[in-house]
């Protein structure tokens, strides 16, 4: 047990530590370079283009629309992943771990904006006309490792249950049972039917689900972080200036924002 333990403790210093800094911010500066910092320069762009076209047909090929595809990513982003993320970095780095979660977000907005477009370029349809695509269809078709996709694909599947289906459910299911004295087993069971008829329509339903509800999440989402920011504004200067100042004089920031990231994206 100790052996396993001294090799999970190795694995977390590199997985946890400045390494996976430099590949998560590394990566994002230099795709904003060599791309011309679209994060700045297609801002408005991406706003008009998404939240322009609510409620509009779809245009060109694909299966749902851009709002409908911003509303599936918006629903496993707002909530768990954002909150948890930055409380295990305030957890394991301090205040200066915030300061490098910002320069992470602002340059993995490149990062994430390359992932999509390439899963829309090496994306393919399906017997039934469907399209399908992301990572492991780059990896076999771009990078040309189908060996590689097919491990991706298989330890995704296993994440799918234990990262963010089994915590979102587990604390839907807490949150029920200490407030309203609900057994955890009947929210499962309620979660499980009701999860059970959107996923089983395919895309297009996870879609429509999504667009009517997504909006109503980032609404009380946005509040909530507004009524805890007008509650302690004096506290916001001396927050920020603490960002700042432990980002470059407590060890611990890098590895606290990089802990805190990778928890965020996971959930």
């Amino acid at each position: 047990m100790e052996a396993l333990m001294a090799i999970n403790g190795y694995v977390n210093g590199i997985v946890w530590g400045p390494p996976m800094l430099a590949l998560l911010v590394g990566t994002g500066i230099y795709l904003s370079v060599i791309l011309g910092f679209p994060q700045v320069r297609y801002f408005g762009f991406m706003f008009k283009e998404v939240l322009g076209k609510i409620g509009k047909k779809a245009e060109g090929e694909g299966t749902i629309s851009a709002f409908g595809a911003l509303s599936v990513a918006l629903a496993s982003t707002i909530g768990s992943g954002n909150i948890a993320g930055a409380a295990t970095a305030l957890h394991l780095g301090g205040p200066g771990a915030l300061f490098w979660m910002w320069i992470t977000a602002i340059f993995g907005m490149t990062t994430k904006m390359t992932e999509v477009s390439l899963a829309v370029k090496f994306r393919e349809k399906d017997a039934a006309g469907n399209w399908r695509g992301g990572t492991m269809y780059v990896m076999e078709k771009a990078v040309g490792q189908k060996w590689l996709a097919w491990i991706f694909a298989f330890f995704t599947t296993f994440a799918a249950f234990g990262i963010g289906n089994a915590i979102q459910a587990n604390s839907t299911a807490q949150a029920l049972e200490l407030g309203f004295r609900v057994p955890s087993y009947v929210s499962g069971i309620v979660i499980a039917v009701l999860v059970a008829l959107v996923i089983i329509g395919g895309l297009k339903r996870i879609s429509d689900v999504t667009t009517y509800l997504v909006p109503f999440m980032a609404i009380f989402y946005v509040l909530g972080g507004l009524a805890v920011i007008i509650v302690h504004a004096n506290l916001i200067p001396q927050a920020v200036a603490n960002a700042v100042y432990y980002a470059f004089n407590d060890p611990m920031a890098m590895p606290g924002a990089v802990a805190g990231w990778s928890i965020k994206l996971a959930l």
